[in-house]
């Protein structure tokens, strides 16, 4: 799932911003080898214009992530709730849950196959993480 978001959010953003530079970072792909892991997600996350969590019950159910969803959280960063499947929200700390029943967020379901399916266009994705980042008007 990881690489498939990643890639798709990669093509499909630069189909609308006209940079040679790498648009999304994800993990620990952009920290500084040798820095302060924590200090690493601060400095990533304000770099970034938009933050886009990929939840399920594993990331809600992990410290690691849920600090860095905190992080996002605290520097006030946008940020974009993408529906891995069926999530326990009741599994998710409060910020989490407020944000999943009051911004609209992006759903995937498992097709016919099991293959994950987004239930919206990469090109709305793409407007929205834009829009929200403040890199595009309304």
């Amino acid at each position: 799932m990881r690489n498939f978001v990643y890639a798709n959010l990669e093509k499909n953003l630069h189909l609308k911003v006209d940079s040679d530079r790498e648009l999304v970072g994800f993990g620990d792909k952009n920290f500084k080898i040798g820095h302060c892991i924590l200090n690493e997600v601060i400095r990533c996350t304000k770099a970034s214009a938009t933050i886009v969590v990929v939840l399920s019950d594993n990331f809600c159910s992990s410290d690691f992530c849920l600090q860095e969803f905190d992080v996002a959280f605290r520097v006030g960063k946008p940020i974009i709730l993408m529906l891995k499947g069926e999530v326990d929200i009741s599994l998710a700390p409060v910020a989490i849950r407020d944000l999943f029943n009051t911004y609209v967020r992006v759903l995937w379901r498992i097709d016919d196959h099991g293959e994950y399916e987004l239930m919206t266009s990469w090109e709305n994705v793409c407007n929205s993480i834009l829009e929200l980042g403040g890199v595009l008007g309304d």
